[in-house]
C-alpha cells in the first residue's frame, strides 16, 4: 500500500475553526463538547468505548474535536471520527482540507483515517498531482485500479475528464476497471470536458464496456440513438459482436453505479431497425423502448409485430396504448389503439380472446389510468379489452385472480366488481378466489366499488367456512374503523351471515327468547 504524504505543508495545532452551514446547529457544537469532555476524563478504553457508543448521534465532526479525540486515543476514535466526517469538499470551496489530522494519522501509518480525509478533502491538484505520479511510479499493474480507489475524491471535481483521458491514453487496460467504474463522473449537467475523448479512446481500443458505460451515463438522446442505429444496422461486424455491445448498450452486465439513471428514448426507425434484426433484443432488454408517446406513436413496430403476430411487443404495445386518453396531441396514438383493436377482435376463439386481454391488462403500469369513465368513453381498445375481461372474470378463475392483482388499481377494481354482480358465474369466480378479493378491498378501491363488493360478498358463501372467513374480515375492518368502508356496509354483511348461518354468531349476539312461565 502507498500512503504519499501530503503535498501541503502541515499546519500548525492551533486552533482554527471554517464556518459551514452543516455545524452552526448548537446541538451538533454541544454534543462536540461534551463528547471531547467526557472522552478526555475517561479513565480505560473500555470506558471510552461506552462513550462514544452512547454519544454515536447524527451530527459532524470539526477538526479540532476529531483532532482531540485522535491524540487521546487514536485506534478507539479512528473509526469513530470516520463515522462523523463532513460529506466533502468541492472544487469551489473555501473551506480547508483537514491537513493537521491528515498529518497526525499518516504519522501513525492509519490508511483507513488518511484515505477517508483525503477521498472527502483533498484539493484538486493535489490529487491530479498524486495520481499522475502513482500512475508514473506504480510498476505492479494489478495494485493501480486499488490504489486509485482510496484517492478518488467523493465529490464532483472539475477537469476530471481530461486528467482521465490522458491516464487512460498512456496506461491503458490497466486502470481500465478504474475507469468503468468512474466513467459517468466524466460527464455531469454542464460539464462534457473529455467526454467525448475519451469515447472515442474507447471506440478504437474496443474497450466496450467503458464505451457503454460513457453513452449510457453522458450521451444525449440522439448521441445514443446514434449508436444504436449504427450497430442494428452494421453488416461488417458479426453478429455475435453486435449483440455484446448492444447489451451492454442497454445495461445487461453492467454494475449498478454504471447505469444511466433512466433509458434514454431511441426514434422509432431506430427501433425497427432492431427489431428486425435482433427481435428477441426488442422484446427482452429494450422492452422499455416499446412506450408510445405522441412524439413517437410506433404505429410502425405495432404493424411490424402485428404481421409477425409477435405476442409479447403487442400484448406491451397494448398496454401502453389501452391506457391513452388525451385530448390534444394523442390523435395518433388513439388510431393506434384502434388499430389494435380491430387485430384483436379478428381472434376469433373465444377463451383466447380473453386471455388477451387479460394478459394485456395485465402489464398495463400503476397510476397509468387517471379517469376511467373518461378512457373508457374515448379509446375504442380500452372498450374491447375491459368488455373481453368481464367475460374472462365470469369463465375462468385464473384470469380474474390474474385481473384482481393487477398493478393498475383501475383495472382490480374493474374485477371486483364483476365479481360483485348476481350473475351465477360471477358468484361462483368469486367463491374460487374469495381470498384474492378480500385482499382486493385493502387496495384503495373506489368507495363505490367497496359497496359494491360489500353487498356481492353477501350473497357469495354457501359454506360455514366461506363465511366465517367473510365475517372475520368484516369484523376486523369494524374494529380498525377504516373511512374507506362504510359501517352500514359491513354490518349488514355480517349481519346476512349470521342470519344464514347461526353458528357463527358470539354468546352475546345470539337472541334470547323470553316465554311466560305457564301458570
Amino acid at each position: 500500500m502507498m500512503m504519499q504524504p501530503p503535498t501541503m505543508p502541515l499546519q500548525s495545532d492551533a486552533p482554527r475553526r471554517f464556518p459551514d452551514r452543516r455545524r452552526v446547529d448548537p446541538n451538533a457544537l454541544q454534543w462536540a463538547s461534551k463528547l471531547v469532555s467526557r472522552y478526555a476524563v475517561a479513565a480505560s478504553r473500555e470506558q471510552r468505548n461506552a462513550i462514544l457508543l452512547e454519544l454515536d448521534l447524527p451530527y459532524i465532526l470539526d477538526e479540532d474535536a476529531a483532532l482531540a479525540l485522535y491524540r487521546l486515543d487514536a485506534e478507539v476514535s479512528g473509526p469513530f471520527i470516520q463515522r462523523h466526517l463532513p460529506a466533502g469538499r468541492r472544487a469551489e470551496d473555501e473551506r480547508l482540507p483537514w491537513h493537521r489530522l491528515m498529518g497526525h494519522a499518516l504519522s501513525r501509518a492509519d490508511s483507513a483515517l488518511y484515505f477517508a480525509l483525503y477521498r472527502r478533502q483533498a484539493p484538486t491538484e493535489q490529487w491530479l498531482r498524486e495520481t499522475e505520479q502513482l500512475c508514473r511510479d506504480l510498476i505492479n499493474p494489478y495494485t493501480l485500479c486499488p490504489e486509485l480507489e482510496q484517492r478518488h475524491p467523493q465529490r464532483w471535481r472539475a477537469q476530471t475528464g481530461p486528467h482521465l483521458f490522458a491516464l487512460a491514453q498512456v496506461h491503458g487496460e490497466a486502470m481500465l476497471p478504474y475507469l468503468v467504474r468512474h466513467g459517468a463522473e466524466i460527464w455531469t449537467g454542464g460539464r462534457r470536458i473529455g467526454y467525448q475523448q475519451i469515447v472515442e479512446l474507447a471506440y478504437a481500443r474496443g474497450w466496450w464496456e467503458l464505451w457503454s458505460a460513457l453513452l449510457r451515463g453522458g450521451a444525449s438522446a440522439p448521441e445514443y440513438d446514434a449508436a444504436v442505429s449504427a450497430l442494428a444496422s452494421d453488416g461488417a461486424t458479426s453478429d455475435a459482436d453486435l449483440m455484446h455491445r448492444l447489451l451492454l448498450l442497454a445495461g445487461v452486465g453492467l454494475a449498478p453505479g454504471n447505469r444511466a439513471r433512466r433509458d434514454k428514448p431511441l426514434r422509432e426507425d431506430t427501433i425497427l431497425a432492431l427489431y428486425e434484426r435482433f427481435p428477441h433484443l426488442v422484446r427482452g432488454p429494450y422492452r422499455n423502448q416499446l412506450d408510445p408517446s405522441s412524439r413517437r406513436p410506433l404505429t410502425g413496430v405495432l404493424e411490424l409485430a402485428i404481421r409477425q403476430r409477435d405476442d409479447e411487443v403487442i400484448e406491451r404495445l397494448a398496454a401502453r396504448l389501452a391506457v391513452r386518453a388525451d385530448r390534444s396531441g394523442a390523435d395518433e396514438l388513439l388510431q393506434a389503439a384502434a388499430h389494435t383493436a380491430r387485430f384483436l377482435e379478428t381472434v376469433a376463439d373465444d377463451d383466447a380472446a380473453e386471455h388477451a386481454a387479460t394478459a394485456i391488462l395485465k402489464r398495463i403500469p400503476a397510476k397509468a389510468i387517471r379517469n376511467s369513465r373518461e378512457l373508457l368513453r374515448r379509446n375504442p381498445l380500452a372498450r374491447l379489452l375491459f368488455a373481453r375481461a368481464h367475460q374472462a372474470c365470469m369463465h375462468h378463475a385464473q384470469d380474474a385472480a390474474d385481473l384482481l392483482q393487477a398493478a393498475e388499481r383501475h383495472v382490480c377494481a374493474f374485477a371486483a366488481s364483476a365479481l360483485a354482480s348476481d350473475a351465477p358465474q360471477a358468484q361462483a369466480q368469486a367463491r374460487a378466489n374469495l381470498d384474492t378479493l378480500l385482499m382486493a378491498l385493502d387496495r384503495g378501491l373506489p368507495r363505490s366499488i367497496i359497496r359494491r363488493v360489500l353487498r356481492g360478498l353477501e350473497r357469495i358463501p354457501d359454506t360455514p367456512v366461506q363465511a366465517a372467513q367473510i365475517v372475520d374480515w368484516a369484523r376486523d375492518k369494524l374494529a380498525a374503523d377504516e373511512p374507506r368502508f362504510p359501517k352500514e356496509g359491513l354490518l349488514s354483511l355480517i349481519a346476512h351471515q349470521l342470519s344464514r348461518f347461526p353458528v357463527l354468531c358470539f354468546v352475546e349476539e345470539r337472541a334470547v327468547i323470553y316465554r311466560r312461565r305457564a301458570a
